[in-house]
């Protein structure tokens, strides 16, 4: 069901890969940009400068105020012209793309829709202009939004609230016009392959499909793990980390009831919870708030409940041992996977998780059986007290991100943009 779109052979490779190679020398992308917060924004600036590297590239973004002095990439041209929540912007971004006239539209879609919670609404009438206007549609789907009804780690937690009757029929509401969107879309792309397959069997399999990773960015950092965590006001021996939205389909408090073995084992350990709800999320404060609860009882469980931006967050790995992440949710992929790769930091995931066959195949990380908080400590156990075990996985973690850099990706991507219209999935 996944189609390569294009052989390997006739994609150039390495500095061969220049615009001159591409019949596509220009294309516009519709999404959230810095400084605007959100992982879509940052993975939307990382693929556009590298994809700007080979072609023109201008990004439609958010109307916001940007920070004063803020000037484009010289790879990035960046028009902030739409708001959310907004009947109009459609029109104004059909109106714009006519102007710019660039060979393929980009669309970074989010599984509630593309500008705001009440946007998802009018998205498919955007696609609907621009196939009107002959322009290739793109839409790299970040998460496949997944029923109440088809999820077993949230639905009883999000139908448990005062809002929950209405919140199951609005995701479904919400998985139509997605479904919608993608139906007119000229192609699509998404992160991994049990999210290609969802997708293929919720519209027709003459659309095509792509899967490409998320980028790993390879760090530069010069930190060492010590020197981290001084700056980071943190004092302890090893360091575990969990980072990214909160989200009671995450799992969060496995960790947290695996960290009472993990930290009688070693005291001076610390585990660190980064990341805020999503502001979509109407049951993720509630989730927050009942983790602090089960974490109450030691002060070695730090919550780092704000936007972390990317000067943190280069600390925050730079002084992780290990990254934890317990979501085994099938709705998209894991940013945080990539990030960690990129820091070659080990992993440690659930079996049958979204991120469990990365892990396995590129021997970066360990997996414990989902639910099983005993079999988690004792993982987490293992890469701490093992120095030997801990390099193993840091230099595989590094090797793994160079498979997916975003150089790698930027080269995937445009061979979607050059794939002739009306290809069948494979």
């Amino acid at each position: 069901m996944v189609s390569d779109l294009l052989p390997k052979s006739d994609l150039p490779r390495g500095k061969e890969a220049t615009a001159a190679h591409f019949p596509v020398t220009k294309v516009c992308f519709i999404s959230p940009y810095p400084p605007q917060k959100g992982g879509i924004s940052e993975y939307s600036k990382s693929l556009a400068e590298e994809l700007g590297r080979h072609m023109k590239v201008t990004v439609f973004a958010q109307k916001i105020e940007a920070p004063a002095g803020e000037v484009d990439s010289p790879n990035v041209f960046v028009k902030r012209i739409w708001k959310p929540n907004s009947i109009l912007a459609p029109l104004k971004l059909f109106k714009e793309t006519i102007k710019e006239s660039p060979d393929v539209v980009h669309l970074q879609y989010e599984s509630y829709g593309l500008y705001g919670i009440l946007d998802f609404l009018t998205t498919p009438i955007l696609i609907i202009l621009l196939r009107f206007a002959c322009r290739k549609e793109v839409i790299t789907l970040h998460s496949f939004l997944i029923l109440p009804s088809e999820r077993t780690q949230d639905r009883d937690y999000i139908t448990s609230g005062s809002s929950g009757k209405f919140i199951k029929y609005a995701y479904q509401v919400l998985r139509t016009t997605v479904k919608l969107s993608l139906r007119f879309a000229s192609t699509i792309i998404v992160h991994s392959d049990f999210i290609a397959m969802r997708i293929a069997q919720a519209i027709s399999r003459d659309y095509r499909i792509a899967v490409i990773p998320i980028g790993s960015a390879t760090s530069d950092n010069t930190y060492s793990k010590e020197e981290a965590r001084r700056r980071l006001g943190f004092i302890a021996s090893k360091m575990i980390l969990f980072f990214g939205f909160i989200s009671a389909s995450k799992n969060i408090h496995e960790l947290i009831d695996a960290s009472q073995e993990v930290l009688n084992k070693d005291p001076d350990a610390l585990v660190v919870i980064a990341g805020i709800p999503a502001e979509f999320d109407p049951n993720g404060r509630r989730y927050l708030d009942d983790l602090r609860k089960r974490a109450d009882w030691t002060r070695r469980i730090v919550f780092v409940d704000r936007f972390v931006d990317t000067n943190e967050m280069d600390l925050l790995f730079a002084a992780a041992d290990v990254v934890v992440l317990t979501y085994s949710i099938v709705q998209g992929s894991s940013a945080t996977l990539s990030t960690a790769l990129g820091y070659g930091v080990p992993v440690i995931v659930p079996e049958g998780g979204i991120a469990a066959k990365d892990v396995g195949l590129n021997e970066v990380g360990l997996t414990y059986k989902r639910g099983d908080v005993g079999c988690l400590a004792d993982r987490i156990t293992s890469i701490l007290s093992n120095e030997q075990l801990r390099g193993e996985l840091a230099v595989n973690a590094k090797r793994a991100a160079r498979t997916r850099s975003w150089n790698v990706v930027a080269r995937e991507t445009m061979r979607v943009y050059c794939a002739e219209d009306g290809r069948k999935t494979a």
